[in-house]
């Protein structure tokens, strides 16, 4: 027998795909999404305030076109369901991604990587997702903050941490360290300069050198940190990236 709490939970999912007894209407470019003031307000700060004291509250529609549609889409899922979707993988995508064995260094002979079938046992690992979704996740989180979800912000930090660390060697992570040297979140920053330390391989990419040209700020606080952790191992103590 089902608990209550899980029939509640299951009862409120449904309420969002089945749109039954909706009473606010959001709008985020070309999504509509029905929604319900007693769901929405009491988790979301932002539309309590949005419905109680601004114009939206009159009509009952709350306009965020100038917001990421997948991010808003994502504080959505939250809100109803506890969680959010990350981007969806093209039909018959493998879900596996594999360590380049070019830059692995337990691959020892010369070989041609167009041809090559080596695999490292010790490297290649099973990751669920796709390097897109750093920039979900980064968009997310600022969202979430914005709209004051202190549970989605964390739930959205744990999955930028986690793409950080498996798609570091991508464009996409690039790209990440870029939105993330912009804004004010030093908590994402702290994934940034902990994933540099961890591959700092990435201080010799042109593409990842350029990005932090432009941004001092996170370029002085990964060389403080590199000095750190080179202070640390001359003394023979254990290290820890986060501290």
């Amino acid at each position: 027998m089902e608990s209550q709490d899980k029939i509640l939970r299951a009862g409120i999912k449904e309420l969002l795909v089945s749109e039954k007894f909706s009473d606010v209407t959001v709008l985020c470019g070309a999504d509509k999404y029905k929604l319900h003031k007693a769901i929405m307000c009491t988790q979301v700060p932002f539309f309590a305030s949005a419905i109680r004291f601004k114009k939206e509250g009159k009509d009952a529609i709350i306009e965020l076109h100038g917001e990421d549609p997948l991010a808003v889409a994502a504080v959505v899922d939250f809100v109803y369901k506890s969680d959010y979707k990350p981007l969806m993988l093209e039909d018959g995508e493998d879900h596996r991604w594999k360590f380049d064995h070019a830059a692995c260094q337990h691959h020892e002979v010369v070989c041609d990587p167009d041809t090559c079938l080596f695999e490292c046992s010790t490297c290649s690992k099973l990751v669920w997702g796709k390097p897109e979704e750093m920039s979900l996740h980064i968009n997310v989180y600022q969202l979430a903050d914005m709209y004051q979800i202190s549970n989605l912000k964390q739930l959205a930090f744990r999955n930028f941490q986690n793409t950080a660390s498996d798609f570091w060697d991508t464009k996409e992570f690039v790209e990440a360290v870029h939105s993330v040297g912009r804004s004010d979140h030093d908590e994402l920053k702290e994934v940034i300069i902990a994933t540099v330390l961890e591959h700092l391989e990435l201080l010799e990419k042109e593409d990842f050198a350029l990005v932090l040209e432009e941004y001092s700020a996170l370029s002085m606080r990964i060389l403080k940190r590199c000095a750190k952790e080179l202070t640390h191992k001359r003394n023979g103590a254990t290290w820890d990236m986060w501290s």
